[in-house]
């Protein structure tokens, strides 16, 4: 018998983070550089803000990207 995997969304991944991932948490998602987080940032490509000097990237955010770059898995 043929075992069959079935992909996970992206929002059933990503549904044990909080609302507000770190800069490591998106890199390590990504896996990523963190040069390239600073590249994707700073080019306006996933959203982030700074708090307190600390980068805080919406996680609909992520979503909104890998969704604009056909990175979503398919259930």
């Amino acid at each position: 018998m043929k075992k069959v995997f079935r992909l996970k969304s992206i929002e059933e991944q990503l549904k044990e983070y909080p609302d507000f991932l770190t800069f490591n948490q998106v890199a390590e998602i990504l896996q990523v550089s963190e040069r390239t987080m600073y590249r994707l940032i700073k080019g306006a490509q996933i959203e982030a803000v700074k708090v307190r000097g600390v980068w805080r990237i919406p996680k609909m955010a992520l979503v909104e990207y890998l969704q604009e770059h056909n990175c979503l898995n398919v259930d």
